[in-house]
């Protein structure tokens, strides 16, 4: 499975000073950086929650992103309350993440002194931006940040961390790493099954490609032979018609019982229960 990475920041109605923000972001700075930094085009690895093209819960499906991603890039400008809400899921979940924001943002307290990409959306402050952005991914994505490096990484996820904590805050973090595990682990099942389904689809393509060949085939040989018999016996057309006839209302009829056979959904039947006699009743 490729590498993902995901962007959290304010997206705001359409046409809104937040999303054009937000779209030249992605377009100028995030896209390129990703897409030098993994060698891809960036669509196929860059996700935005406006930009998740399935359906479903929202909410949902961006919990999901926040587990699985091997990255995420938060845009802290505005301090918008979802997007602090899932840099929080993300630092809980001890997982990569990147901050970024417009320049001149104030950050809240909790997050002034973690290192933060400023961004100024001209020429040169998006190639700027771009550099930094590259140097923290290829960290990122490759694992090799230092140990006491926390401002990329939150707090590490270490037995020697963890150990020094409240046991209730141990739990807590079992609970998440759990769930994490779970995000993970149904992404890859249903990546599973949609690939056994387009197997599936692509047998019965084939089958069908089979069928029509085996019919066309068989049209072409009834063709033949009609042509044959006239060649044959050219005064015999009048005998040879009404042959022609009944094995096209043959093929057609064929057609439609193969059709009714398709849509109908295959039953399976139960077994019978064998019924007792009065008989072996007194016997038993």
């Amino acid at each position: 499975m490729g590498k993902k990475v995901f962007i959290a920041c304010p997206i705001g109605a359409d046409k809104s000073p937040e999303r054009q923000r937000s779209d030249q972001l992605l377009a100028h700075v995030i896209s390129p950086a990703v897409g030098s930094v993994l060698d891809v085009e960036p669509e196929e690895v860059v996700i935005r929650a406006d930009k998740i093209g399935e359906p479903g819960r929202i909410t949902t499906q961006i919990l999901r992103e926040l587990g699985s991603a091997d990255v995420v890039i938060a845009d802290l400008t505005g301090t918008n309350a979802n997007v602090m809400y899932e840099v929080g899921i993300r630092q809980a979940l001890m997982r990569p993440y990147i901050l970024m924001a417009e320049h001149g943002q104030t950050l809240p307290f909790d997050l002034s002194d973690f290192r933060t990409i400023f961004y100024v959306l001209d020429l040169d402050g998006a190639k700027r931006a771009q550099l930094e952005l590259k140097a923290q991914l290829q960290k990122a994505l490759t694992g090799q940040v230092p140990a006491a490096d926390t401002a990329l990484f939150g707090q590490f996820h270490t037995t020697e961390a963890t150990s020094q904590l409240p046991q209730a805050s141990q739990n807590l973090l079992e609970v998440l790493e759990a769930c994490n595990q779970i995000l993970r682990e149904t992404q890859e099942t249903k990546e599973l099954l949609i690939t056994v389904g387009n197997i599936t689809l692509d047998i019965q393509q084939a089958e069908q490609k089979r069928i029509e060949a085996y019919k066309e085939a068989q049209t072409q040989e009834q063709g033949m032979w009609f042509l044959n018999q006239m060649l044959q016996n050219p005064d015999g057309v009048d005998k040879i018609l009404p042959v022609m006839e009944f094995l096209t209302n043959l093929n057609k009829a064929q057609e439609q019982i193969d059709s009714i056979k398709t849509a109908q959904p295959k039953r399976t039947e139960r077994p019978r229960q064998q019924r007792s006699t009065p008989k072996q009743d007194r016997q038993e």
